[in-house]
């Protein structure tokens, strides 16, 4: 084959190809000898009808279009192969060419990921803390058991500091419209546990049972949802109890009323122990995502708009059919956000970006690496996820499709591509 490779761009390139001779006549041949193999004609066994008799009984346009397909799909491949490109979508294909049989030219227009130029492995400077669990930390967590255990009361007066109330809460956005997710009946708070948005638990001091108040709270700038960072949100609240609670007192009786302990240091040492194991898994997390950070910040890398626009596509779509088992639309689902299609789909499209990116950053770093996921390994967590799940039918079956055999082997080898990061990463520090 006689191929033409033309950059348009680091995300685009054109292969034009005159496709040999040898090719179509084989193809020809092979696309004829399938389709006879159909003819059930009189006086002639099946499949054994001669090519003159066989072409005046089968339909041109069929034959022709049964070998282009065939052709085109084979010569793209071997051009593909030839001229060492990683394509991510289908290409968009022109016909220059075509004498029936005999000639032949091709251009394939083909998205491809730009050349990812890796940063060192000595540049990613991130600093990895020494976890340690302070008094307050450790007196926190046992005031928290205390509130567990405590014995409630219920009240008349006001709410306090401390007391437990029970509420019903919707939130709103700045255009009075209910935020999803941002409301609950018979919710549960110990106002001074800090567990709610900042200045929420505050608002409620004063409040008495079926009391009602709205007031606004600004969401902090870190929150996890995007579309309520650093928002203000009105709260219409409700009081529908209060408890006063009789904490118990911190001693060895507290201790063993949490489990297997004798004294009062043996449940301060196991609670520290698992304060620090969580701390560490939550340093864990950090570091992980403190790390791809960095790649994503030093990594040159270049993504096809085509397949941004592929990816969005198919996020919508799966929102949509999401909402649909809740009868609800995307409209719906952006009036209650507050956002319009376009302030959606800007914000998702980043997050898109920054998941190919990471995903590809990550697959270059394992073949660079030679990091891989051996058949034991995989076998290994797919037995563990099938004993988890073996009374989850749907889990079960879930286990044993491609994709998310794919999907769970990907998992693995991203896990795999972290940790050696991360021991890179401490080796530094040693």
């Amino acid at each position: 084959m006689n191929i033409k490779t033309t950059t348009n761009s680091s995300t685009n390139i054109t292969l034009d190809v005159i496709v040999d001779k040898e090719i179509l006549t084989k193809n020809y041949h092979l696309v004829l000898s399938r389709l006879k193999k159909n003819l059930n004609l009189p006086g002639f066994r099946k499949g054994m009808v001669p090519d003159e008799i066989a072409l005046k009984n089968i339909d041109s346009k069929t034959l022709e279009n049964d070998f282009l397909n065939q052709t085109v799909e084979q010569v793209y491949m071997a051009a593909v192969v030839e001229s060492k490109i990683n394509p991510i979508m289908q290409p968009r294909v022109s016909l220059k060419k075509f004498v029936p049989y005999t000639e032949l030219e091709l251009s394939f227009e083909v998205d491809v990921i730009s050349r990812v130029d890796l940063p060192s492995l000595d540049d990613i400077k991130i600093m990895i803390p020494k976890n340690s669990i302070t008094a307050k930390e450790l007196n926190d967590a046992i005031r928290d058991f205390q509130f567990n255990i405590a014995e409630r009361q219920p009240k008349t007066t006001s709410v306090k500091s401390g007391d437990e109330v029970e509420i019903n809460f919707k939130g709103f956005n700045q255009k009075n419209e209910p935020i999803i997710g941002a409301q609950a009946e018979h919710y549960y708070l110990i106002v001074g546990s800090h567990k709610f948005i900042p200045g929420f638990e505050e608002e409620l001091i004063g409040l008495k049972n079926n009391e009602e108040k709205t007031f606004t709270v600004k969401f902090p700038n870190d929150y996890f949802e995007p579309s309520l960072k650093g928002k203000n949100v009105r709260f219409e609240v409700k009081v529908l109890s209060i408890n006063q609670l009789i904490l118990p007192k911190i001693d060895d009786e507290l201790a063993k009323k949490a489990g297997q302990f004798e004294t009062l240091d043996d449940f301060k040492k196991a609670l520290s122990d698992r304060l620090l194991l969580e701390k560490n898994d939550q340093t864990r997390q950090k570091l992980e995502t403190d790390i791809i950070e960095e790649l994503l910040t030093k990594t040159k890398i270049s993504l096809p708009n085509n397949l941004i626009d592929l990816e969005i596509k198919n996020y919508m779509t799966d929102l949509d059919n999401q909402l649909q088992t809740k009868n609800q639309t995307v409209d719906d689902f952006l009036k209650e956000q507050g956002l319009s299609l376009e302030e959606y789909t800007k914000d998702r499209k980043k997050m898109i970006i920054r998941q190919i990116k990471t995903g590809i950053i990550l697959s270059e770093l394992a073949q660079k690496n030679k990091i891989t996921v051996s058949d034991q390994e995989f076998d290994q967590q797919l037995t563990m996820l099938k004993t988890n799940y073996q009374n989850d039918s749907s889990m079960m079956e879930q286990l044993t499709q491609s994709d998310n055999l794919r999907d769970l082997r990907n998992r693995l080898l991203i896990e795999k591509v972290l940790n050696f990061l991360i021991e890179k990463i401490e080796s530094q520090h040693s």
